[in-house]
């Protein structure tokens, strides 16, 4: 789950260590998570970067399973 999501963004982007762009996600309230089967599906264990909105800085996320 990401907490304390800006209201005034209204998306979240997820981001390979290489900055490539793994997935939007639509958000409405400041907490946003994602479902652990997809989590699973689309991202192997390891270093990402999420973002809420398209010019906030990339903050560091490790997925685990």
């Amino acid at each position: 789950c990401f907490a304390g999501l800006p209201d005034s963004k209204k998306f979240i982007e997820i981001r390979t260590r290489l900055g490539k762009l793994v997935k939007r996600y639509q958000y409405t309230a400041s907490t946003f998570c994602l479902d652990a089967d997809e989590v699973k599906n689309r991202l192997a264990p390891g270093l990402y970067y999420f973002r809420a909105g398209a010019r906030s800085k990339l903050q560091p996320f490790i997925v685990m399973y």
